[in-house]
């Protein structure tokens, strides 16, 4: 049997708006903290890039957004399976993205959750810091403020 492009994307679209939904919304939770950091820093204009790894489609990424209150709006652009052509935690993951945001890595600061995932940015010249959700919400929020504070100067 011959597999088609679309029925591959019918198939997989079902699976993410169906099932993996259905767990995902169970198993995935918002850190409140952060996510009032984003919205701090959406509304002071600081240009915010989701680098989530993307392996799921847009909407799966969207459904994730809208859980934790926030939206595609909060971001100048996200990553998702239909814009990327690489998954972390390879370097050229994070170079797609500061190609589509015209900035050298000097420029752009990583605040992630995963030292090997999100540490990968440092390859490409990305100033990273890596936050621990484990530590508490709160702390993990403070531990972005200060190096994003830190990286301003």
């Amino acid at each position: 049997m011959e597999a088609h492009e679309h029925d591959i994307g019918r198939v997989s679209h079902a699976f993410f708006q169906g099932a993996f939904a259905q767990v995902a919304l169970r198993t995935i939770h918002a850190f409140p903290a952060m996510v009032a950091l984003v919205k701090e820093l959406s509304l002071q204009g600081v240009p915010l890039v989701l680098a989530t790894n993307p392996f799921v489609p847009r909407a799966s990424v969207e459904q994730r957004l809208a859980r934790a209150g926030l939206s595609f709006n909060n971001f100048q652009d996200a990553t998702f399976a239909e814009n990327s052509r690489f998954l972390k935690p390879s370097a050229y993951y994070y170079e797609d993205i500061l190609h589509r945001l015209g900035l050298p890595g000097r420029d752009v600061v990583m605040i992630g959750n995963d030292a090997v995932r999100d540490g990968a940015a440092r390859q490409v010249g990305i100033r990273t810091v890596i936050v621990s959700p484990h530590k508490g919400d709160e702390a993990a929020a403070k531990e972005a403020r200060s190096f994003l504070w830190r990286s301003r100067t």
